[in-house]
Protein backbone atom coordinates (compact mmCIF):
# COMPACT_ATOMS: atom_id res chain seq x y z
CA UNK A 1 0.00 0.00 0.00
CA UNK A 2 3.05 2.58 0.82
CA UNK A 3 3.86 2.23 -2.61
CA UNK A 4 0.70 2.96 -4.01
CA UNK A 5 0.29 6.35 -2.20
CA UNK A 6 4.04 7.17 -3.21
CA UNK A 7 3.08 6.92 -6.65
CA UNK A 8 -0.22 8.91 -6.25
CA UNK A 9 1.97 11.74 -4.66
CA UNK A 10 4.44 11.15 -7.36
CA UNK A 11 1.81 11.17 -10.19
CA UNK A 12 0.26 14.65 -8.54
CA UNK A 13 3.23 16.70 -6.84
CA UNK A 14 2.86 19.98 -7.10
CA UNK A 15 5.24 22.50 -6.81
CA UNK A 16 5.72 24.89 -3.83
CA UNK A 17 5.06 27.69 -5.90
CA UNK A 18 1.55 26.49 -6.85
CA UNK A 19 -1.04 28.74 -5.31
CA UNK A 20 -2.23 25.14 -3.46
CA UNK A 21 0.88 24.88 -2.24
CA UNK A 22 2.18 21.11 -2.84
CA UNK A 23 -1.31 19.28 -1.29
CA UNK A 24 0.80 16.23 -2.31
CA UNK A 25 4.33 17.15 -2.12
CA UNK A 26 7.37 15.23 -2.08
CA UNK A 27 9.93 17.25 -0.72
CA UNK A 28 13.57 17.51 -2.26
CA UNK A 29 15.98 15.29 -0.66
CA UNK A 30 17.73 17.90 1.49
CA UNK A 31 14.33 19.36 2.79
CA UNK A 32 15.03 19.07 6.71
CA UNK A 33 12.72 17.89 9.66
CA UNK A 34 11.99 19.91 12.58
CA UNK A 35 13.21 17.90 16.04
CA UNK A 36 12.19 18.48 19.33
CA UNK A 37 13.98 15.64 20.70
CA UNK A 38 12.01 13.37 23.81
CA UNK A 39 13.35 14.21 27.04
CA UNK A 40 14.04 10.96 29.17
CA UNK A 41 10.57 10.76 30.97
CA UNK A 42 8.89 11.51 27.26
CA UNK A 43 6.17 8.96 26.88
CA UNK A 44 5.49 9.80 22.97
CA UNK A 45 6.97 11.65 20.04
CA UNK A 46 4.44 13.72 18.10
CA UNK A 47 4.41 13.76 14.37
CA UNK A 48 3.22 16.76 12.55
CA UNK A 49 2.57 17.94 9.12
CA UNK A 50 3.20 21.52 9.54
CA UNK A 51 5.79 22.98 10.95
CA UNK A 52 4.22 26.54 11.66
CA UNK A 53 1.34 24.58 13.68
CA UNK A 54 3.99 22.90 15.52
CA UNK A 55 5.94 25.55 16.70
CA UNK A 56 3.09 27.85 17.67
CA UNK A 57 1.79 25.05 19.65
CA UNK A 58 4.73 24.54 21.82
CA UNK A 59 6.08 28.36 21.72
CA UNK A 60 2.07 29.09 23.12
CA UNK A 61 3.00 26.30 26.07
CA UNK A 62 3.31 27.62 29.75
CA UNK A 63 6.46 24.90 30.41
CA UNK A 64 8.60 23.14 28.03
CA UNK A 65 6.54 20.17 25.88
CA UNK A 66 6.27 17.06 27.95
CA UNK A 67 6.59 15.26 24.21
CA UNK A 68 9.06 15.07 21.45
CA UNK A 69 8.15 15.97 18.63
CA UNK A 70 8.90 15.71 14.33
CA UNK A 71 7.58 18.21 12.23
CA UNK A 72 7.69 17.41 8.23
CA UNK A 73 5.23 18.57 5.08
CA UNK A 74 4.60 16.19 2.80
CA UNK A 75 5.62 12.64 2.21
CA UNK A 76 8.76 12.23 4.01
CA UNK A 77 11.65 9.83 2.53
CA UNK A 78 11.51 5.70 3.26
CA UNK A 79 15.06 6.29 4.39
CA UNK A 80 15.01 7.90 7.37
CA UNK A 81 12.59 6.21 8.77
CA UNK A 82 14.99 3.96 10.73
CA UNK A 83 16.29 6.97 12.77
CA UNK A 84 13.06 8.15 13.15
CA UNK A 85 12.29 4.83 14.70
CA UNK A 86 15.61 5.00 16.91
CA UNK A 87 14.54 8.47 18.09
CA UNK A 88 10.61 7.01 19.23
CA UNK A 89 12.28 4.24 21.02
CA UNK A 90 9.90 2.95 23.10
CA UNK A 91 7.62 5.69 23.51
CA UNK A 92 4.64 6.02 21.39
CA UNK A 93 4.68 7.64 18.02
CA UNK A 94 1.32 9.65 17.91
CA UNK A 95 0.09 11.35 14.26
CA UNK A 96 -1.49 15.00 14.56
CA UNK A 97 -2.66 16.20 10.78
CA UNK A 98 -5.30 17.99 9.04
CA UNK A 99 -8.54 15.76 8.55
CA UNK A 100 -7.81 16.26 4.61
CA UNK A 101 -6.90 13.74 2.07
CA UNK A 102 -2.60 14.76 1.78
CA UNK A 103 -2.53 14.07 5.26
CA UNK A 104 -4.49 11.30 5.77
CA UNK A 105 -2.53 9.58 2.92
CA UNK A 106 0.98 10.71 5.14
CA UNK A 107 -0.53 8.76 8.03
CA UNK A 108 -1.65 5.88 5.63
CA UNK A 109 2.59 5.54 4.34
CA UNK A 110 3.44 5.75 8.03
CA UNK A 111 1.16 3.45 9.48
CA UNK A 112 2.67 0.61 7.24
CA UNK A 113 6.07 1.62 7.73
CA UNK A 114 6.22 2.43 11.69
CA UNK A 115 4.22 1.35 14.59
CA UNK A 116 1.91 4.63 14.74
CA UNK A 117 -0.98 6.21 16.13
CA UNK A 118 -3.80 9.12 14.78
CA UNK A 119 -4.40 11.69 17.13
CA UNK A 120 -4.95 14.36 14.12
CA UNK A 121 -7.90 16.33 13.56
CA UNK A 122 -11.12 14.19 14.45
CA UNK A 123 -14.42 14.59 16.11
CA UNK A 124 -12.79 12.92 19.52
CA UNK A 125 -9.86 15.80 19.41
CA UNK A 126 -12.47 18.64 18.66
CA UNK A 127 -14.63 17.49 21.17
CA UNK A 128 -11.83 17.62 24.01
CA UNK A 129 -10.78 20.84 22.73
CA UNK A 130 -14.55 22.20 23.19
CA UNK A 131 -14.58 23.19 19.28
CA UNK A 132 -18.06 23.22 17.67
CA UNK A 133 -17.62 23.02 14.45
CA UNK A 134 -19.05 26.02 12.19
CA UNK A 135 -19.19 26.12 8.07
CA UNK A 136 -16.57 29.03 8.13
CA UNK A 137 -14.20 26.62 9.88
CA UNK A 138 -14.06 24.14 7.08
CA UNK A 139 -12.98 24.18 3.78
CA UNK A 140 -13.61 23.30 0.16
CA UNK A 141 -11.61 20.06 -1.38
CA UNK A 142 -9.92 20.75 -4.32
CA UNK A 143 -10.22 18.49 -7.27
CA UNK A 144 -7.54 16.55 -6.55
CA UNK A 145 -8.49 16.28 -3.12
CA UNK A 146 -11.93 14.99 -4.07
CA UNK A 147 -9.85 12.37 -6.44
CA UNK A 148 -7.80 10.85 -3.28
CA UNK A 149 -10.72 10.12 -1.31
CA UNK A 150 -11.32 6.53 -2.81
CA UNK A 151 -7.77 5.65 -2.25
CA UNK A 152 -7.77 6.96 1.23
CA UNK A 153 -10.45 4.43 1.64
CA UNK A 154 -8.46 1.66 0.47
CA UNK A 155 -6.42 2.74 2.74
CA UNK A 156 -7.83 3.19 5.83
CA UNK A 157 -11.01 1.69 5.60
CA UNK A 158 -13.94 3.47 7.10
CA UNK A 159 -13.25 6.63 8.06
CA UNK A 160 -15.94 7.30 10.49
CA UNK A 161 -13.98 4.98 12.89
CA UNK A 162 -10.65 6.42 12.40
CA UNK A 163 -12.15 10.60 12.31
CA UNK A 164 -15.79 10.21 14.27
CA UNK A 165 -18.90 10.99 11.59
CA UNK A 166 -18.49 14.43 11.70
CA UNK A 167 -15.08 14.71 10.46
CA UNK A 168 -15.84 11.62 7.99
CA UNK A 169 -18.75 13.37 6.63
CA UNK A 170 -16.86 16.71 5.76
CA UNK A 171 -15.12 14.44 3.59
CA UNK A 172 -17.75 12.97 2.19
CA UNK A 173 -19.46 16.28 1.31
CA UNK A 174 -16.31 17.32 0.02
CA UNK A 175 -14.99 19.35 2.34
CA UNK A 176 -11.90 19.63 5.19
CA UNK A 177 -10.96 20.71 8.75
CA UNK A 178 -7.18 21.55 10.02
CA UNK A 179 -5.61 21.78 12.59
CA UNK A 180 -5.08 26.07 12.51
CA UNK A 181 -8.73 25.93 13.79
CA UNK A 182 -7.40 24.57 17.22
CA UNK A 183 -4.10 27.03 17.51
CA UNK A 184 -6.50 30.43 17.87
CA UNK A 185 -7.05 28.86 22.02
CA UNK A 186 -10.59 30.11 22.30
CA UNK A 187 -12.10 27.31 23.53
CA UNK A 188 -9.66 25.34 24.65
CA UNK A 189 -5.69 25.95 26.39
CA UNK A 190 -2.82 25.37 25.28
CA UNK A 191 -2.42 23.23 27.96
CA UNK A 192 -5.81 21.39 27.14
CA UNK A 193 -4.52 20.87 23.87
CA UNK A 194 -1.46 18.78 24.70
CA UNK A 195 -3.59 16.72 27.01
CA UNK A 196 -5.80 16.12 24.28
CA UNK A 197 -3.24 15.17 21.83
CA UNK A 198 -1.24 12.88 23.94
CA UNK A 199 -4.76 11.47 25.52
CA UNK A 200 -3.85 11.79 28.67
Amino acid sequence: MKDKIRQWFEQHDISRDDINDGDYYIPDRTYPFDVIPPRADSEAVLYCTKKSCLHRFVMSLENPPTFGAVAYAGLPPEDDMGWLHKLVGSRHLLFWGDADPADLLVYAWLRELLPIEHVGMSDRLLGECKVVVKENYTIELSSLERAALPLIAECLGDLTKLLGPTCAGLLSAGRKIEMEVLLGFHQCTPQELESALLRK
